[in-house]
């Protein structure tokens, strides 16, 4: 072998012995590292396994924010109050940024509530009538949101159908939240919780089942100024001792707390707001859920004199064997409630807050008309839907009206159709909340008196497009005009140039 040629083959073993060594090396350090890094997964997933979810820290939790939004959104998209879908609107186009700073500043414990819009509901009405107006505390989004994330922990749920996008949610139980667990399932205190327990149902079936067995006289009243005097520090407190949970009891005290942004527009009126530890905001969804924690025991005290009692946030039905137990039953009732300064109404003639009597003779309880063995909507409940439906199909007629008239600016939601739509999703929201009901008779009477409405609304916006140009019936009726959408965008795309 030349003397070049033993050089090359020198150079390649050692290039050969230097990739074998680096290949050895890099064997060795994956050898002594994998179990390293398998040690280290398996620490942190002890660690997660170990560690304690506090509720606080439900409250933040990405799914728990985004359920709450979608809860508050929907609610209020269907309201009345066009400032209200304004603001909706608005934290919807940016809903994820919204949510994400509020999740922050929940976490870093810099959280606070926005102050509230103070409105007085039916002032002019009430005023007439020597009653002060109702206070409604009209909140932002942002404190919505959170008071509703707040609620969903207390009242713990889970999804009936995760497949179902518009599946109901059920009641669970979270053991963190000691005796509120049953407070969330109270047979008797059963306004503002979630079904199979709360609702109009179960408090007429409960009803129903005491006159079946020997119930013969009932008393029933609404719970005088009832939201306006809540001792919230008496429900905080109960709430911190069950739970344990101070940074919970917090942000749930804060959000009870009502500061006003209009005090001074409100002038005197502000005082029917409710301060100083005094008082839940009406309007909050966290408002119901505080009264039965207060009253979780008087409602079952109740319930052990020998008569049946079911209170629906504050309207209050008792329903005993005897005179006896009746007068026995509404003594305890008065007495109990005016430790926290709460009223039962006398039950005069003619009034409309309070009511006593014999069972055989029918009685309206919560939207009903009951006698034993039957439940009906109460003649008021079944009014009520028909001048709803009037006021649906006659604003959209005077709507069309206008339209055909000239007025360009017209609300696509007042046509034909959206109109008819919309009346049909509320009769049939409204026979749900009434299909606990025993006779259909009511149900066909209305359906008599819907079926003369909106024949009545046929003829007229017949007869008031007959003559209308072919774009302004499309629209009327609900259909877009293609070309009227395209000179639009044209419109705009020029306006930009």
């Amino acid at each position: 072998m030349s003397n070049r040629q033993g050089a090359r083959a020198k150079a390649v073993s050692s290039k050969l012995l230097r990739r074998l060594s680096c290949l050895l090396s890099r064997q060795d350090r994956a050898q002594w590292m994998v179990p390293r890094q398998r040690s280290g997964l398996y620490e942190r997933r002890a660690r997660a396994e170990t560690e304690v979810t506090t509720l606080f820290d439900d409250v933040r939790k990405t799914e728990n924010l985004h359920l709450a939004w979608r809860h508050v959104r929907r609610s209020a998209l269907q309201s009345k109050n066009g400032q209200i879908r304004g603001q909706a609107s608005e934290f919807e186009h940016e809903s994820h940024r919204h949510l994400k700073r509020i999740q922050t500043q929940l976490r870093e414990r810099r959280f606070g509530f926005d102050a509230v819009q103070g409105v007085l509901k039916d002032k002019k009405t009430r005023i007439a009538a020597g009653k002060n107006p109702r206070p409604i505390a009209i909140g932002t989004m942002t404190n919505r949101v959170v008071q509703r994330a707040i609620l969903q922990v207390l009242q713990p749920r889970a999804v009936e159908d995760p497949s179902n996008p518009n599946s109901k949610y059920l009641p669970k139980h979270d053991a963190r939240l000691g005796v509120l667990n049953d407070i969330n399932r109270s047979k008797f205190g059963v306004g503002g919780l979630m079904k199979p327990y709360g609702g109009v149902q179960p408090a007429i079936k409960r009803v129903l089942i005491a006159m079946e067995n020997g119930g013969r006289v009932f008393y029933q009243s609404d719970i005088k100024a009832f939201f306006t005097k809540i001792p919230t520090k008496e429900v905080i407190d109960i709430v911190r001792a069950q739970t344990q949970d101070d940074d919970l009891s917090a942000l749930f005290a804060s959000a009870l707390e009502v500061n006003l942004a209009n005090k001074a527009e409100l002038d005197t009126y502000a005082s029917l707001f409710p301060k100083g530890g005094i008082g839940v905001a009406q309007g909050s969804s966290l408002s119901a859920l505080a009264g039965n924690i207060l009253l979780y025991d008087f409602d079952h005290e109740l319930n052990g004199l020998e008569v049946t009692a079911v209170r629906y946030i504050d309207d209050l039905f008792i329903i005993g064997e005897t005179d006896r137990n009746l007068n026995l039953a509404i003594q305890f009732a008065e007495t109990q409630l005016q430790k926290w300064q709460f009223e039962l109404y006398p039950p005069v003639k003619g009034s409309t807050k309070a009511n006593r009597g014999i069972c055989t003779d029918s009685f309206n309880l919560l939207g009903c008309t009951i006698q034993p063995n039957r439940c009906v909507p109460s003649k008021a409940s079944v009014d009520k839907m028909k001048s709803e439906a009037r006021e649906m199909l006659n604003s959209s007629r005077k709507a069309i009206d206008t339209f055909v008239k000239g007025d360009p600016n017209f609300d696509p939601r007042k046509s034909r159709s959206a109109t008819l739509d919309n009346l049909g999703r509320r009769l049939f929201g409204w026979q749900k909340s009434f299909s606990f009901c025993t006779d259909a008779q009511t149900f066909r009477h209305l359906d008599d008196d819907i079926s003369r409405q909106v024949g009545r609304y046929d003829r007229i916006t017949q007869r008031l497009l007959v003559a209308a140009p072919a774009s302004t019936r499309m629209r009327a009726l609900g259909i877009p005009s293609t070309a009227s959408l395209q000179e639009a965008d044209m419109d705009r795309r020029s306006k930009i140039k």
